[in-house]
Protein backbone atom coordinates (compact mmCIF):
# COMPACT_ATOMS: atom_id res chain seq x y z
CA UNK A 1 0.00 0.00 0.00
CA UNK A 2 1.38 3.92 -0.68
CA UNK A 3 2.56 5.63 2.16
CA UNK A 4 -0.58 7.97 2.86
CA UNK A 5 0.80 10.75 5.43
CA UNK A 6 4.27 11.05 6.61
CA UNK A 7 5.08 12.91 10.14
CA UNK A 8 7.79 13.02 12.07
CA UNK A 9 9.91 14.66 14.24
CA UNK A 10 12.32 17.38 14.51
CA UNK A 11 14.65 17.38 17.70
CA UNK A 12 11.57 16.44 19.29
CA UNK A 13 9.28 19.40 17.78
CA UNK A 14 6.49 17.66 15.55
CA UNK A 15 6.09 18.04 11.74
CA UNK A 16 3.88 16.97 9.38
CA UNK A 17 4.71 16.29 5.02
CA UNK A 18 3.11 17.45 2.34
CA UNK A 19 2.71 15.42 -0.52
CA UNK A 20 3.60 17.12 -3.75
CA UNK A 21 3.97 14.73 -6.97
CA UNK A 22 4.10 10.77 -6.90
CA UNK A 23 6.43 10.12 -4.38
CA UNK A 24 8.17 13.89 -3.58
CA UNK A 25 6.96 15.32 0.11
CA UNK A 26 7.80 18.59 1.22
CA UNK A 27 8.30 19.82 5.18
CA UNK A 28 9.22 23.08 6.67
CA UNK A 29 11.77 22.39 9.23
CA UNK A 30 12.51 24.61 12.42
CA UNK A 31 15.32 26.88 12.34
CA UNK A 32 18.76 25.14 14.84
CA UNK A 33 21.07 27.24 16.03
CA UNK A 34 24.09 25.26 15.22
CA UNK A 35 21.78 23.53 12.35
CA UNK A 36 22.16 19.74 13.04
CA UNK A 37 19.35 17.51 13.49
CA UNK A 38 17.65 14.48 13.98
CA UNK A 39 14.79 13.68 11.91
CA UNK A 40 12.37 11.11 12.95
CA UNK A 41 10.06 9.66 10.35
CA UNK A 42 6.62 7.70 10.61
CA UNK A 43 4.14 6.85 8.30
CA UNK A 44 0.61 5.81 7.55
CA UNK A 45 -0.55 3.51 4.62
CA UNK A 46 -4.36 3.57 3.18
CA UNK A 47 -5.90 1.72 5.81
CA UNK A 48 -4.28 3.64 8.08
CA UNK A 49 -1.79 1.49 9.59
CA UNK A 50 1.28 3.80 11.39
CA UNK A 51 5.04 2.57 11.26
CA UNK A 52 7.59 3.88 12.58
CA UNK A 53 9.90 4.41 9.34
CA UNK A 54 13.90 5.19 9.91
CA UNK A 55 15.78 8.13 12.04
CA UNK A 56 18.42 10.73 10.18
CA UNK A 57 21.15 12.86 11.48
CA UNK A 58 21.44 15.69 9.15
CA UNK A 59 23.36 19.05 9.05
CA UNK A 60 22.17 21.73 7.11
CA UNK A 61 25.77 23.80 5.44
CA UNK A 62 24.36 27.38 5.13
CA UNK A 63 27.22 28.59 2.96
CA UNK A 64 26.88 25.98 0.52
CA UNK A 65 23.01 25.30 1.47
CA UNK A 66 23.25 21.72 0.95
CA UNK A 67 22.21 18.94 3.51
CA UNK A 68 24.64 16.64 4.35
CA UNK A 69 23.02 13.44 5.79
CA UNK A 70 25.18 11.72 8.49
CA UNK A 71 24.83 8.25 10.49
CA UNK A 72 23.33 8.78 13.61
CA UNK A 73 25.92 9.46 16.24
CA UNK A 74 24.42 7.66 19.09
CA UNK A 75 24.75 3.71 19.93
CA UNK A 76 23.04 1.59 21.80
CA UNK A 77 23.76 -1.40 23.96
CA UNK A 78 21.48 -3.99 24.79
CA UNK A 79 22.31 -5.27 28.55
CA UNK A 80 21.37 -8.35 29.27
CA UNK A 81 18.79 -8.43 32.53
CA UNK A 82 16.35 -11.20 33.75
CA UNK A 83 12.52 -10.02 33.42
CA UNK A 84 9.47 -12.26 35.06
CA UNK A 85 6.40 -11.72 33.46
CA UNK A 86 3.15 -13.45 34.42
CA UNK A 87 0.54 -15.19 32.06
CA UNK A 88 -2.92 -15.65 33.45
CA UNK A 89 -4.40 -19.29 32.42
CA UNK A 90 -7.64 -21.19 33.01
CA UNK A 91 -7.28 -24.21 35.85
CA UNK A 92 -8.18 -26.11 32.34
CA UNK A 93 -5.63 -24.93 30.60
CA UNK A 94 -2.62 -25.57 32.92
CA UNK A 95 -1.16 -29.09 31.58
CA UNK A 96 1.64 -31.21 33.50
CA UNK A 97 4.29 -28.85 32.58
CA UNK A 98 2.95 -25.46 33.35
CA UNK A 99 2.14 -27.14 36.70
CA UNK A 100 5.76 -26.10 37.62
CA UNK A 101 5.34 -22.73 36.87
CA UNK A 102 2.28 -22.44 39.08
CA UNK A 103 2.58 -19.54 40.96
CA UNK A 104 -1.20 -19.63 42.57
CA UNK A 105 -4.83 -20.60 41.51
CA UNK A 106 -7.91 -19.21 42.41
CA UNK A 107 -11.60 -19.24 41.27
CA UNK A 108 -10.10 -21.59 38.45
CA UNK A 109 -7.72 -19.31 37.66
CA UNK A 110 -4.13 -19.83 37.26
CA UNK A 111 -1.32 -17.61 37.64
CA UNK A 112 2.43 -18.72 35.90
CA UNK A 113 5.35 -17.65 36.00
Amino acid sequence: MAVKRLIGKVDQIEIVFERMEGDLWQVQIPGDEDCTYILELYATDEAGNETFMTRIFFEYDRSSKKVIIKPVPYLAALVAQQYFGERILTSKEVGGCLKQNLISEKNGMCRLR
